[in-house]
């Protein structure tokens, strides 16, 4: 993490949310018979409890960069839920897709959530976005690295998606893994990365 992106702001806000939260537990605790029924898990168990709700509390302060990758600490399970439900008319949104294009020229979108079901989705869409700095990434040797590491990534999750889809039997002449922006009214879509089934048997 990024210690210059912890702002004054961002410190004040954390510590009144966990305020918030403190509050509400003590709350529910005084004027519930939430504690009673706690009383018949034993001492052990309450010190049990109590320590994972202030756990809890606290990684719900300090975790707003869970979706950076790679990450060097890793909070879940206690980490936030990240809702977005509104976006404004003029917000621009950046997102991957991956395309399957076969020998007859044809389309279509490969869905990755769908072809790997794992508890980890939005990690896998996470890592995914992280992908996209492909597009920015210069080639001064500093970057070259970087730039490796990724494409190799993203060859593997290629040779995944084609195992997964048996494209075998579907004449599939390349698989691309896509930048795709914009707005409501524009939207803009550019090629990171293409795969195809002969880079797999070169190596």
């Amino acid at each position: 993490m990024d210690m210059s992106l912890v702002t004054p702001n961002l410190v004040i806000r954390a510590c009144l949310e966990l305020a918030f939260l403190l509050i509400v537990l003590c709350v529910i605790l005084l004027f519930s018979d939430f504690r009673s029924r706690l009383r018949g898990l034993g001492a052990g168990g309450l010190i049990f409890v109590y320590l994972f709700v202030g756990s809890w509390s606290v990684v719900q302060m300090v975790d707003r960069w869970q979706y950076e990758f790679p990450q060097s600490v890793s909070w879940v399970p206690l980490t936030r839920f990240a809702m977005y439900q509104v976006q404004m008319p003029e917000s621009v949104a950046v997102s991957y897709k991956w395309t399957v294009v076969r020998t007859d020229g044809s389309r279509y979108d490969a869905n990755i959530t769908e072809l790997f079901r794992t508890v980890g989705v939005p990690g896998l869409s996470s890592r995914m976005r992280n992908y996209l700095e492909l597009g920015d990434i210069s080639e001064d040797p500093e970057s070259v690295s970087r730039k490796n590491f990724i494409e190799t990534e993203l060859a593997l999750f290629s040779e995944s998606i084609y195992a997964a889809l048996g494209s075998n039997d579907q004449d599939v002449v390349s698989i691309q893994f896509s930048e795709v922006g914009g707005s409501r009214e524009v939207s803009s879509q550019k090629v990171l990365f293409i795969w195809t089934p002969t880079k797999a048997l070169e190596q």
